[in-house]
């Protein structure tokens, strides 16, 4: 009897196990390369070469976990793990794209009006997204760390075609107006209408939102909540995406008092630290599209946003549109990508005019290994010649090999 029940429990593991599956996948690129920023007065303010994390695609270990739970239901479990092949830090750091990679270069302290980011680093953000899922006939619902809507569909869907360095960052020109490309929160995808999806995310930023009631607590209300909606659409050639975002930000932050127990004239010290104060009202919108015909690819991405916040009496406004093309003769792809865009004040000042041009080609050594060439430039108009703080021009060529596996 003993026996029997053992061999029971051990069937019902194996049966329980075979409807549970545990993937490891992921991507590595190596390139040589070049990457440099030259300021508003035409000095370089960084430049790097050598060996580096690729152009390719990002450095990442995928970890995903399926369970049937039957009824046409699934669980689902991702976590999307950034590491940097090129660094003696390894899986405790990531690459962050455009911008040069180099020991001893940190980001610049520039101001709010950057669009070229001045000098490379290393992030330790490692966590690219991790979530938890249920999907079934109403469609999947997902929880946890997740990447935004218009970051997914700028950079993740198949409409952008170039590399996300210099020469190809107006794909998510604005995007920092939703708030970052990944934060905490749940999202909703229906299941196929016709030839189209609908999904709904709420995202609480990096963290959650805060709110406190002690006057000591370091904030009284810390908010960056994004609402965005987005529709995809497919049919033979052409595919198609939209989404739209807001964000409602409130950063409520204690003031600091330094009190002595009394100065040379028996009177208590007064608050050295004001409070901070700022609040913002966002509006983000992203429009991508593709067209294929043979050997031949195009691709749109057309930007727009609205900054709204208390820190600046001038709100901003951006908007931009990035074209590419992709040539394809057997193993090889061709590409190339071209756009501009601007970010205005409200009152009509124009802080930014950026133009990107990158080109590349790309050779499928295998359906796993890509070797590929590639080179981008891209270039700030509105930058002054007096202006040593912000990158004017940014340039980076290089080639590589990139595996998935």
């Amino acid at each position: 009897m003993k026996k029997s029940l053992v061999a029971l429990a051990a069937l019902a593991a194996t049966t329980a196990f075979a409807q549970s599956s545990v993937t490891i996948s992921g991507n590595v690129d190596v390139s040589m390369g070049t990457k440099e920023v030259i300021n508003g007065a035409g000095k370089t303010y960084a430049k790097t070469n050598g060996v580096q994390d690729g152009l390719h695609a990002p450095n990442r270990i995928f970890i995903n976990v399926t369970e049937d739970l039957g009824g046409g239901m699934k669980f689902k479990f991702q976590n999307e793990h950034g590491i940097s092949p090129t660094n003696t830090t390894d899986w405790s750091t990531r690459q962050s794209n455009a911008a040069p990679t180099s020991v001893g270069i940190d980001k610049s302290a520039a101001s709010t009006d950057t669009e070229i980011p001045m000098n490379g680093f290393l992030t330790n953000g490692t966590n690219r997204g991790t979530f938890v899922a249920l999907e079934g006939g109403f469609g999947e619902v997902r929880a946890g760390y997740l990447v935004s809507q218009f970051y997914n569909l700028s950079a993740q869907s198949g409409y952008f075609m170039g590399s996300e360095n210099y020469g190809g960052l107006l794909q998510v020109h604005g995007m920092a107006a939703q708030g970052t490309t990944r934060g905490n929160g749940i999202d909703y995808k229906t299941p196929k209408v016709g030839d189209f999806t609908f999904s709904v995310q709420k995202r609480y930023g990096n963290e959650r939102t805060v709110t406190a009631d002690s006057a000591a607590a370091p904030y009284t209300s810390l908010k960056a909540e994004t609402m965005s909606y987005r529709a995809d659409y497919a049919k033979g050639p052409f595919a198609a995406g939209y989404v739209y975002a807001t964000l409602k930000g409130d950063t409520q932050a204690q003031g600091t008092t330094n009190v002595p127990s009394s100065s040379v004239w028996g009177v208590a010290g007064s608050a050295v630290n004001s409070a901070n104060n700022n609040t913002a009202d966002n509006k983000v919108s992203l429009l991508a599209g593709s067209y294929t015909t043979g050997p031949f690819k195009a691709t749109v991405h057309i930007n727009s946003a609205t900054v709204n916040n208390s820190v600046d009496a001038n709100d901003r406004k951006f908007k931009s549109t990035q074209y590419g093309l992709q040539y394809t003769m057997g193993a090889a792809s061709i590409f190339g990508i071209t756009g501009s865009g601007d970010v205005k004040k409200s009152d009509g000042t124009k802080v930014n005019d950026v133009k990107n041009t990158q080109y590349g080609i790309r050779y499928a050594m295998s359906k796993r290994t890509t070797a590929y060439l590639m080179t981008g430039k891209s270039e700030d108009k509105a930058i002054a010649a007096s202006d040593t703080t912000r990158a004017k021009e940014a340039k980076m060529t290089g080639f590589g090999l990139a595996h998935a596996f």
